[in-house]
């Protein structure tokens, strides 16, 4: 099931309401989760209209205050997602956390594809929407242990990791200083209406690292 969308509308990003460590994530080996690397970026909501415009947005529903789209970035994603249709795009803009990463969108998640709102669809098959028309990339970035894609010209794609490889997705966000963990996605549960700061957060988990500012 979806919804028409035929006219801009801000869409608050899902936000997971649960944190654990690491070791707590044994109980969600049950089959139904899958993990992607979290990356420490910002939030970054993308939106590409029917006449080709693109927009970057906050998760507050503001343009970024820190970041100005360089003109390669926003040709990048004109090119691969501009259709004639309104597309809405959730990912992570990793640009002022770590010098080693500037003006690279990290994509994760579709909102709205093709003048559809996904309400109703399950995260998995968003998911597959996003990753064709992101092209299927093969192409691996190097240093994220084969879960991060390149789609090209600064745009990357997470990941699907099953179970059996979560401790391998581990081992690198404590050896990448730009990963902080991993987050755990229900694939079978179904997009909510992002009308809030708050939502979609039960099929959501968050398990990050310990670092000098964050500890559990």
């Amino acid at each position: 099931m979806s919804m028409p969308y035929r006219k801009w509308s801000y869409i608050y990003p899902p936000r997971p309401k649960t944190a654990v460590p690491y070791g707590y994530i044994v109980r969600y080996r049950d089959g139904r989760w899958m993990a992607q690397l979290k990356l420490n970026g910002t939030r970054n909501l993308i939106a590409v209209s029917p006449e080709g415009d693109v927009e970057f947005w906050n998760r507050h529903g503001e343009r970024h205050r820190a970041w100005t789209p360089t003109p390669a970035i926003t040709e990048a994603v004109r090119r691969r997602f501009a259709c004639g249709k309104w597309v809405v795009l959730d990912s992570e803009l990793l640009h002022s956390k770590h010098a080693s990463v500037k003006n690279t969108i990290y994509l994760f998640g579709a909102l709205v594809l093709d003048n559809k709102w996904l309400v109703g669809e399950t995260y998995e098959s968003s998911y597959d929407k996003l990753a064709s028309a992101c092209g299927s990339p093969t192409v691996l970035v190097d240093g994220y242990g084969g879960f991060v894609s390149d789609a090209g010209d600064g745009l990357w794609l997470a990941r699907m990791i099953e179970n059996e490889r979560w401790g391998d997705a581990w081992a690198v966000a404590e050896s990448a200083p730009i990963v902080e963990g991993i987050v755990l996605k229900r694939v079978k549960a179904k997009l909510d209406m992002g009308r809030s700061a708050d939502n979609n957060g039960s099929w959501m988990i968050r398990c990050r690292k310990s670092t000098k500012n964050f500890r559990f």
